[in-house]
């Protein structure tokens, strides 16, 4: 299986605040994405987004949302 070029591509995680979410957001930043954050609370995305900073200077987007709501 080849491996996948993450080098400036976008990636939307939600859940991405913490846990598995956060640990793939740092394995994506490593491999040069852009990555974007998806989470309830937005105290905790803003957490998540320095420590993303702190690995590598790349554009972190965050985003408070509930995917469970429709509206």
């Amino acid at each position: 299986m080849a491996k996948m070029n993450f080098k400036n591509q976008t990636c939307i995680i939600t859940g991405g605040s913490r846990g598995l979410g956060l640990a793939l957001a740092s394995e994506l930043i490593r491999q040069n994405a852009i990555v974007a954050l998806i989470a309830r609370d937005l105290a905790e995305l803003s957490h998540a987004q320095t420590r993303l900073l702190k690995i590598r200077r790349t554009p972190v987007h965050i985003y408070k949302c509930d995917v469970t709501h429709k509206g």
